[in-house]
């Protein structure tokens, strides 16, 4: 099977033996910019700041310790952290984004997000109770892992690391392995990596993680975006808004095997 491409400008390509998306923009900064949109980002934090988990209620609720502080790495529009800090949590966040943490700080200077760099954080070792990287570590095109040792310094031991990267799930594995490899060029340029449950738990543990729970999200996005039958129906002007709505409410059904199958995030609680 086939799989479309996110956007008209992106593209799938097997580089350096891994399933991989580049794009046409050179700069993650120059992407992450335009993508924080003000408004994408007010809407965000106005269901954050209601402490709004969405999909993450029942993988939050059972691991994110209540007593102690815990990082948001690459935090992006901040809403999580609203989220967390709206629930009682004593939550904080970093990116690098200077943009949008100028915004979040003069806008909503009670977030307490910082500007930082999530590979050399400023922060002792050992002094976090929680740590959460939503959708960050696959951005590295050198790979996750001086992400992954960074976390795992400032986190206590005992600590709760929740951590998700694009899932190499089935379809993706499969299609995998019809590409070549490649060095693309061509006015493209790496945008990110997909990671296999085994792969990324192995990355995770070679820096002292213990992988206790494995939690699929985003089946919406996959099915909708890249499954050549469901999003061709979902982009076309036969698919009104009642039938987007029935088909929203049947895909957030997918538990297990099913969300495992198709979801376009993978998150590892460690």
């Amino acid at each position: 099977m086939r799989l479309l491409a996110p956007k008209a400008t992106t593209r799938f390509v097997r580089y350096r033996g891994r399933l991989a998306l580049f794009h046409n923009v050179a700069r993650h900064e120059d992407y992450w910019r335009d993508y924080w949109t003000d408004a994408k980002r007010n809407a965000l934090l106005n269901n954050g700041s209601q402490g709004e988990f969405g999909e993450f209620e029942s993988v939050f609720s059972k691991h994110l310790p209540k007593a102690g502080r815990i990082l948001e790495a690459g935090c992006g529009a901040g809403h999580l952290v609203a989220a967390l800090k709206a629930r009682g949590y004593s939550a904080f966040g970093v990116d690098y984004e200077l943009e949008v943490v100028d915004f979040l700080n003069r806008e909503y200077p009670d977030l307490a997000i910082h500007a930082g760099n999530i590979l050399k954080l400023d922060l002792p070792a050992k002094s976090l109770n929680g740590y959460v990287s939503l959708g960050v570590v696959e951005h590295f095109e050198e790979g996750p892992d001086p992400a992954l040792r960074e976390a795992r310094r400032v986190l206590q031991d005992g600590g709760v690391a929740l951590i998700s990267v694009p899932h190499l799930n089935p379809l993706r594995q499969r299609y995998l392995g019809r590409l070549q490899d490649s060095s693309i060029s061509q006015g493209l340029f790496f945008h990110q990596f997909y990671y296999g449950p085994k792969e990324f738990s192995s990355l995770l543990m070679k820096e002292g993680f213990r992988v206790v729970e494995l939690f699929p999200y985003a089946v919406e996005a996959f099915l909708t975006r890249e499954h050549p039958l469901v999003a061709r129906f979902w982009r076309s002007s036969f698919s009104r808004e009642r039938l987007r709505c029935f088909g929203r409410a049947w895909i957030a059904s997918f538990r297990g095997a099913l969300a495992m199958r198709y979801s376009h995030m993978l998150m590892y609680v460690c």
